[in-house]
């Protein structure tokens, strides 16, 4: 065991004169901080304000995708529609508006036939 009792004193002055120079030396480099942050403030500023900018761009971008695909969406469903209407408007003999809706009509019978079958099949299964 080693005994300090005669330089405890000067080994706590030490530690306090190391202390004094670290906290002189850290208020010496907060001083210039604050300098730095004054000067970077209006640059924060607008930096916020882009970022508000963008954020609203952004969420008026995500709704017109939103609606772009609800769009798309709907003409994927009725692109088969129409083409089943227009080879049944091909096949029948009427022509003009009237052989039209009746092609029309035919193949929306058709489908709810379809939906009819399907439902029942699928109540069949479970």
């Amino acid at each position: 065991m080693i005994n300090l009792y005669p330089y405890n004193m000067w080994i706590l002055a030490a530690a306090f004169a190391a202390l004094i120079v670290t906290l002189i030396m850290t208020l010496s480099k907060l001083s210039g901080l604050g300098a730095v942050i004054k000067e970077m403030n209006p640059t924060l500023t607008r930096i916020n304000a882009n970022l508000a900018d963008t954020n609203v761009k952004t969420t008026a971008i995500n709704g017109r995708v939103a609606q772009v695909k609800k769009a798309v969406g709907i003409a994927l469903i009725a692109i088969p529609i129409l083409a089943a209407v227009y080879t049944a408007y091909e096949d029948d003999e009427d022509s003009g508006v009237t052989g039209l809706k009746h092609a029309a009509a035919k193949v929306m019978n058709d489908r709810k036939a379809e939906r009819k079958l399907v439902s029942k099949i699928k109540k069949a299964i479970k």
